[in-house]
């Protein structure tokens, strides 16, 4: 059984190379929450990085479940992640959520079926504490250009702005 909660209607599809205006993305403890326009999911707040001799396909994963692979980093987002030996963000050993970002970002997209070209205009994201700068740096480091594959599909990620709400 997925933990999406909603399958990404026609409706909202993003074509390739087009520009997202606003997207949403709660990197929570249990769960992380995402949308744009009028979808909105979520998936489970589960990651690891898979040792790099260590096999693991894609479509092996249960749906819910995206491999991100960033500078040589694979890493397993969603409920999958639980049979690499892992809990979910908030009992991990540095806690630090806001450090993985990114890759949740990256799975957030792949959830909504957005490979290739992603452009998004303005990533919304909440932070436990913004006055904390080291929290507020590693959500502002997700502007700008990212290159990823996903799901054995390549994403080429685009951010022009990060807004940074308290939780």
């Amino acid at each position: 059984m997925s933990t999406a909660v909603q399958t990404k209607p026609e409706s909202v599809q993003v074509e390739p190379n087009k520009i997202i205006p606003v997207f949403a993305l709660d990197a929570g403890n249990r769960w992380h929450k995402f949308g744009y326009r009028d979808f909105q999911a979520k998936i489970a707040s589960y990651r690891a990085v898979v040792p790099v001799f260590q096999e693991v396909a894609p479509s092996d994963l249960p749906d819910g479940t995206h491999l991100a692979e960033i500078d040589e980093i694979r890493t397993i987002v969603g409920t999958g992640a639980v049979g690499y030996g892992t809990r979910p963000t908030y009992q991990n050993a540095d806690g630090a959520k806001w450090n993985y970002a990114q890759v949740f970002l990256l799975a957030s997209l792949a959830e909504c079926g957005l490979f290739g070209e992603v452009n998004i205009e303005e990533l919304r994201t909440v932070c436990p504490d913004t006055q904390n700068s080291e929290q507020v740096a590693a959500l502002k480091a997700i502007k700008g250009k990212h290159r990823a594959v996903v799901n054995g599909k390549q994403v080429d990620l685009t951010v022009s702005n990060v807004a940074i709400y308290d939780e």
